[in-house]
């Protein structure tokens, strides 16, 4: 099943893009697609014990996806895939959308360089 999500969402996004490079403007010249960042990251965010990332990401203040959010902040992805994430709980997308809500739509880094959030609606 995520496979095939995966495939769906792979296959709109490369649609999308070969629709936006086809366009062109009135006088007749192309118009360069828009840049599309992605990245994958092997945040190490895998644990020994089931369910211990849920734990780990429910709430803010846990060093290693603080870190984790500040470099993705910084290189800034509009699609990321990341690696080594635990998801072997009660609820699979609760750790993401923990860590979504608690580390990446939050500012992160020191407070004269502070990162702007960045969101991900679909995961």
């Amino acid at each position: 099943m995520r496979r095939a999500l995966a495939a769906t969402i792979a296959v709109g996004a490369l649609a999308a893009l070969a629709a936006v490079t086809g366009t062109a403007t009135p006088a007749g010249a192309r118009v360069p697609p828009p840049e599309v960042r992605f990245s994958t990251f092997n945040a190490s965010l895998n644990r020994s014990t089931e369910g211990q990332i849920a734990t780990d990401l429910a709430t803010p203040g846990n060093a290693q996806a603080d870190a984790v959010a500040e470099i993705v902040q910084r290189v800034r992805p509009d699609v990321l895939l990341i690696n080594e994430f635990d998801y072997v709980t009660a609820d699979p997308m609760g750790p993401v959308d923990d860590l979504r809500d608690n580390y990446l739509e939050v500012p992160h880094g020191p407070a004269e360089d502070r990162t702007e959030p960045i969101e991900y609606p679909f995961a």
